[in-house]
């Protein structure tokens, strides 16, 4: 049997990889705030200056979120849109060398990806959880 460390001795617990940890449920505006973002993140596939609403939205809310699982949807959309735009500009870039065509097709996908997974978890009121891609 493995010795549990003493809670006054301030030495952090070792937890498993995949434990599920406590966190304290989304204010109703918090949840509203991330829906919307997500929302404006897909909806550029369609109408490309939604993007740049969504990152501006993510930018300006980002210091409101005081619960720890709205501040990690908030980074995950963040990073998402900050690396999508980035891959997406050196596609563009890229795009005369024909190699553009595929790096854009990725970042789509990923992207695609990231947004899915995230917003299913904030429906289950859970962090996404890291894998393919950028945690």
């Amino acid at each position: 049997m493995s010795e549990q460390p003493d809670p006054t001795s301030g030495e952090t617990p070792s937890f498993p990889h995949d434990a599920q940890f406590v966190m304290e449920p989304l204010s109703a505006q918090e949840s509203q705030r991330l829906t919307i973002i997500y929302a404006l993140y897909a909806a550029s596939f369609f109408v490309g200056i939604t993007f740049f609403a969504g990152l501006l939205f993510n930018l300006l809310w980002k210091a409101e979120f005081r619960s720890d699982l709205a501040r990690i949807h908030a980074r995950w959309q963040l990073r998402s849109a900050l690396f999508g735009l980035l891959w997406g500009i050196i596609g563009g870039i890229t795009t005369l060398l024909m190699v553009g065509w595929l790096i854009m097709l990725v970042v789509g996908v990923w992207f695609i990806y990231r947004l899915v997974r995230g917003w299913l978890a904030l429906s289950d009121q859970q962090p996404p959880k890291p894998g393919f891609g950028l945690s």
